[in-house]
């Protein structure tokens, strides 16, 4: 596991990657070996101050949270409050558009169009939108969910062309739904009990992929069956998943460490894993990370990002928060045979 970036890599398109650190963005076109600084996001001065050091960023929630590629010649990059649409070709911010609710858990690309979830604490359960954010028209309420708490994540899924949306907590609430248009009603394929209480999807042919997401229950990873919706269980993990990232014909999806009787608050984990994984948590473990000093309360749960972009490649990137090695970026060589190495 190599350091390349003291910040975190949010979009991989092959050698090219696209990276921030507080409210600055960086691009490399050699795989991480050396950077450029592209421009700095024009915000509030409170909001600059509080995104100045790795502390400050956890504390606030001030930070870049997503760049995600929208055409040929736009990245759509989500944080500090709002959506900006940055022009690669001119370097220049042309259009930004405020989020609704904080700042969503993932976003996706969706027949050219930026889709999010609101997300809030939302304890008494308001409808929840999800969004939609063109380019040159703004944001628009693609559909209204009741009786949801938040909306976890959106996926694109490039198998069926459709839109998957994850939304949660309780067990009536943590439903896994599917979108095939932004003007129909979303179906449910998987509801009712924590065990459908997710935040990632990963796609193949025949399966959808997600690990669950609950504090209250012990975790697995599942697959769906696209023709059947059967859902079927296949590994046990450590604590609650929220990201990952599908890799070179393999899946990957983190632990968390989360406040929890029942699950482990020490340390999060990268599961390697595929349909044919067996029922072993330590055996499809990739890296284990440790959870730093910091409360979690105040300092954001222990946790692995993934970046956006490439499903092939040299290399798999992670970004640790609040975690040891907190906001750095580390490449790692996918070919290693190396599993369950810690980073302390």
């Amino acid at each position: 596991m190599l350091f390349i970036f003291n910040g975190r890599v949010h979009l991989v398109e092959g050698s090219v990657l696209w990276a921030s650190i507080g409210a600055t963005i960086y691009c490399s076109v050699n795989d991480g070996a050396t950077w450029s600084k592209k421009f700095k996001l024009d915000i509030a001065v409170k909001d600059r101050l509080y995104s100045l050091t790795r502390l400050s960023r956890r504390l606030f929630r001030k930070d870049v949270n997503h760049i995600i590629r929208m055409n040929d010649d736009y990245l759509a990059i989500v944080g500090f409050g709002f959506v900006y649409f940055y022009c690669t070709s001119s370097n220049q911010i042309s259009n930004y558009y405020k989020i609704f609710g904080s700042r969503p858990l993932s976003v996706c690309v969706f027949n050219n169009i930026l889709v999010y979830g609101e997300y809030k604490s939302n304890v008494k359960r308001s409808p929840i939108n999800l969004i939609g954010v063109d380019r040159y028209a703004g944001s628009k309420v693609i559909y209204t969910f009741k009786n949801v708490r938040h909306i976890h994540g959106v996926h694109y899924d490039r198998f069926d062309n459709a839109l998957w949306v994850t939304t949660g907590d309780r067990d009536n609430e943590s439903t896994i739904w599917k979108m095939n248009s932004l003007i129909e009603e979303p179906v449910s394929i998987v509801t009712g009990s924590q065990q459908s209480r997710a935040v990632q999807l990963l796609f193949e042919k025949k399966n959808v992929y997600y690990g669950t997401d609950t504090p209250l229950e012990k975790n697995y990873v599942y697959s769906i069956n696209r023709s059947t919706h059967k859902i079927k269980k296949i590994f046990y993990v450590h604590s609650s998943i929220f990201y990952g990232c599908s890799f070179n014909k393999m899946h990957y999806l983190a632990s968390v460490c989360e406040p929890s009787d029942i699950n482990d608050i020490k340390y999060s984990r990268v599961y390697k894993f595929n349909d044919d994984s067996i029922d072993s948590r330590d055996g499809n473990v990739l890296i284990r990370i440790k959870k730093d000093i910091f409360p979690m309360k105040l300092f954001q749960y222990g946790q692995i990002n993934f970046p956006y972009g490439s499903e092939s490649g040299n290399f798999l990137y992670i970004t640790p928060m609040s975690l040891v090695g907190d906001q750095k970026t580390y490449q790692i060589k996918i070919n290693s045979t190396k599993m369950a190495h810690d980073n302390e």
